[in-house]
C-alpha cells in the first residue's frame, strides 16, 4: 500500500493519460480516479512518463514492470560489443611480416565487432621520424580497408609516445 501512495504522490498534474494493464488506453480521467481504479483491482500505478501533460499512467504491478526493464536492460547490454576497443601496438621498426600478422588480427577483431585501437610508439630519435609513423599507419589501415570495409572514429591523433588511431567495422 505504501508503494502504491509513493507513485500517487510522484505524480504531478491533477489529470492523467491512463493505460489498463492490458495496454488499451482508458483516456484522461482524474489523478484520484485513477488510484480508486488501482486500489480496487489491486494494482499499482507506474509512471510511464512525466514529461507530457498529462503525464501517461499504467496499471499494472510494479514489482513486474522492474523485472521487465532489468530483462530488457540486460538483453541490450549483452547485445553490445561495440563499445570495446581491442589495442593493437607497433613500432617504426616492425618486420614486414609482423606487421601482416598484426594486420590479419586486427582483421579478426574487426569481423567479431570490436573496434581496434592502432598505437605506434616513437622512443628517443624515432621522435623526429613523425612522418613515416603516420606513413606506416595509413599503410595499415589502407591494408585492412583491401580485406574489410572499416571506418574510422577520428584522423590519426598524436599523443605524448607517438600516434594512435581507432577504427570499426561500417
Amino acid at each position: 500500500m505504501e508503494k502504491k501512495l509513493k507513485f500517487y504522490n510522484q505524480i504531478p498534474s491533477s489529470t492523467v493519460r491512463l493505460i489498463s494493464e492490458d495496454g488499451e488506453n482508458l483516456g484522461i480521467v482524474s489523478k484520484e480516479k485513477a488510484f480508486d481504479l488501482a486500489r480496487e483491482k489491486r494494482l499499482d500505478l507506474i509512471i510511464i512518463t512525466s514529461k507530457i501533460d498529462p503525464p501517461i499512467v499504467k496499471l499494472g504491478d510494479y514489482g513486474k514492470y522492474l523485472y521487465r526493464q532489468q530483462k530488457k536492460a540486460s538483453k541490450q547490454k549483452k547485445g553490445q560489443k561495440l563499445g570495446k576497443v581491442k589495442n593493437i601496438r607497433i613500432s617504426l621498426r616492425i618486420a614486414q611480416h609482423d606487421l601482416l600478422n598484426k594486420i590479419n588480427q586486427a582483421i579478426k577483431f574487426l569481423n567479431k565487432g570490436f573496434r581496434v585501437r592502432f598505437e605506434i610508439f616513437l622512443k628517443g630519435r624515432e621522435k623526429r621520424l613523425q612522418n613515416e609513423a603516420k606513413e606506416k599507419l595509413n599503410l595499415v589501415i589502407s591494408e585492412i580497408g583491401k580485406e574489410v570495409a572499416i571506418e574510422q572514429d577520428g584522423e590519426i591523433k598524436k599523443n605524448p609516445r607517438g600516434f594512435e588511431i581507432i577504427i570499426r567495422k561500417k
